[in-house]
């Protein structure tokens, strides 16, 4: 059985597996506060809130920068220009993508979004098949899917929590 780690950073994680941000004395130990992107709660939500005018401030920003040659600028650690030379020149590249599982990881059901490792060359991205999670990671990861589809039905068809969980009620 292969092993899988997570490849996220452990705030990163917490958005996900809720246990993480469980006890408050622990979250300082598990989630990095420097960078919204590190696991702080409601981080995307208030760095999109603090930037949601970055067109006005930055777009004159880029409109310079538009006219300097490739060559002065620096490339990201972003996939996007590592992906798009691979397709362009066939050259391999490795990474970890998100994506809909299809049966890549066995033992979660397809339709679930699942972040693991693929390669891109001149026929895109081709994805690592026929990994099995171990079973309990699997079922919390089951769950979670669940949770979420719930989520999305909920916003899809506006049935509040309330409405919804007289389906779970016994009497």
């Amino acid at each position: 059985m292969r092993r899988i780690r997570s490849i996220e950073s452990n705030g990163h994680l917490s958005e996900y597996l809720f246990w993480y941000r469980k006890r408050p004395d622990e979250i300082n130990r598990r989630i990095d506060m420097s960078d919204w992107i590190h696991g702080e709660t409601g981080g995307y939500l208030r760095y999109s809130t603090e930037r949601r005018n970055w067109f006005g401030t930055d777009f004159s920003l880029f409109k310079e920068q538009a006219n300097k040659p490739l060559s002065e600028h620096k490339r990201t650690s972003e996939n996007t220009s590592h992906i798009i030379e691979a397709i362009e020149t066939s050259r391999v590249y490795r990474g970890h993508f998100n994506r809909r599982n299809n049966g890549i990881i066995a033992n979660l059901p397809d339709d679930a979004i699942i972040e693991s490792l693929g390669y891109v060359d001149r026929f895109w991205i081709n994805m690592i098949e026929g990994i099995t999670l171990l079973t309990a990671c699997a079922a919390t990861f089951s769950v979670l899917v669940s949770v979420q589809r719930l989520s999305v039905e909920a916003a899809m068809t506006g049935i509040s929590t309330r409405s919804s969980s007289l389906c779970c009620t016994t009497r």
